[in-house]
């Protein structure tokens, strides 16, 4: 399969990102304002770091930010080529899911090591062109608007979750030919300029987590620092999220939401977030290894850009 890179036309539009799955607006829990006095009943929810990184100061790119979050399904024998200059000055952090794959960044690249169940460690600088294998669990940070080459390993697919973080400026070279052979990229979330301003000032950290919600299983309500953005993104399984449209706090109705389907309108009305009553049916191909199991009704991923610290430890491998 080839295809034009699908990433570039959505991260540098000057229109307002679509936010698909469930995403929150930036400050906002989707379930801002409440707390309960004591936990809800059923609570099920099983939560596991994927990573937690500081970005090195200097490496996003200054104006207005457009942020888009992927994950790529890379079949076997998957290949993806990008020329320099295809997208906009800025940042890209990947996180291998699933499979492995090889990738050649002719940029400035950072590699932190994890292992299936662990969170990576501290980030490493690599050597500008090298060739890296990267396994489950690995997380790679990189210039968005350098030269890229990556392939598959072996044959098993492989699942990339990337977080991109471009300038609203043009690209270097808007025609650039990207190719992918067999890999497919969707999007699971997006903040516009508006919302990336309203993110801590200086230094940032971004973390991503996968959470288990068991059958009937719910999650309290909480807040996000106001410096803080968050999306969520469904992987497997119904998320019914309640409504308040009264603002007395308690959610009068449940809307139940898949895998993709918006909520753009509904943010600002959820008050509370369960599980569907019915267990998984079948675990996703892409998460079998990853934590979810019969009895669980829903995955979803939150990921957060907030405060980070400033020149974090990167020592060259």
């Amino acid at each position: 399969m080839r295809a034009v890179h699908p990433r570039r036309t959505a991260l540098l539009a000057a229109t307002v990102i679509y936010v698909v799955g469930t995403a929150s607006a930036v400050g906002q829990s989707p379930f801002p304002g409440i707390r309960p006095a004591t936990p809800p009943a059923n609570e099920s929810v099983t939560t596991v770091n994927l990573y937690d990184i500081d970005i090195p100061e200097g490496f996003l790119p200054g104006g207005e930010i457009l942020a888009l979050f992927l994950r790529g399904t890379w079949d076997q024998g998957g290949t993806m080529d990008i020329p320099a200059g295809a997208y906009a000055p800025g940042a890209e952090v990947d996180y291998i899911a699933a499979g492995s794959i090889k990738d050649q960044i002719d940029g400035s690249v950072f590699i932190a090591r994890g292992e299936p169940g662990q969170p990576p460690g501290r980030l490493t600088r690599v050597k500008r062109g090298a060739t890296l294998t990267l396994h489950q669990g690995d997380v790679v940070l990189y210039q968005l608007d350098a030269a890229q080459h990556g392939s598959t390993v072996g044959d098993t697919r492989a699942t990339v979750l990337s977080f991109l973080i471009g300038s609203n400026d043009p690209p270097e070279d808007p025609q650039a030919n990207q190719e992918l052979d067999n890999v497919v990229y969707e999007q699971l979330g997006g903040l516009d300029a508006g919302a990336w301003s309203s993110t801590a000032a200086g230094p940032l950290r971004i973390s991503l987590e996968r959470s288990l919600l068991a059958a009937g299983g719910r999650v309290p309500p909480y807040t996000v620092p106001e410096d803080t953005a968050e999306l969520l993104a469904i992987e497997a399984g119904v998320m019914e999220v309640g409504l308040d449209f009264d603002g007395d706090g308690a959610p009068e109705s449940w809307t139940p939401l898949q895998r993709h389907q918006p909520v753009n309108e509904l943010l600002g009305l959820i008050r509370e977030l369960r599980a569907g009553t019915e267990p998984l049916a079948e675990i996703p191909e892409e998460l079998t290894g990853l934590g979810p199991k019969a009895g669980d009704a829903l995955v979803y991923l939150t990921l957060r850009v907030g405060g980070g610290v400033a020149n974090p430890s990167t020592p060259e491998t």
